[in-house]
């Protein structure tokens, strides 16, 4: 699921390079929503992508997705 991807994203160091297919489609999605910068470049090579960094907005969902009783 994106949201959980974004949650696995937070504490990481940014930028950080995606090689996993299954994490990029992830990131289509969060970068569409407007949660993350994120370059995706295909190459005869593979798909990569680069996560610059998470927005306001993929912050702000983070904020709203955590367990206050945490």
């Amino acid at each position: 699921m994106p949201l959980e991807f974004l949650k696995q994203l937070r504490p990481i160091a940014l930028p950080i390079t995606v090689r996993d297919p299954h994490d990029i489609d992830k990131l289509r999605v969060l970068r569409a929503a407007g949660m993350v910068i994120a370059d995706i470049n295909e190459s005869a090579s593979g798909t990569e992508a680069v996560v610059h960094e998470l927005t306001n907005y993929g912050k702000i969902e983070l904020s709203i997705e955590e367990d206050p009783a945490n």
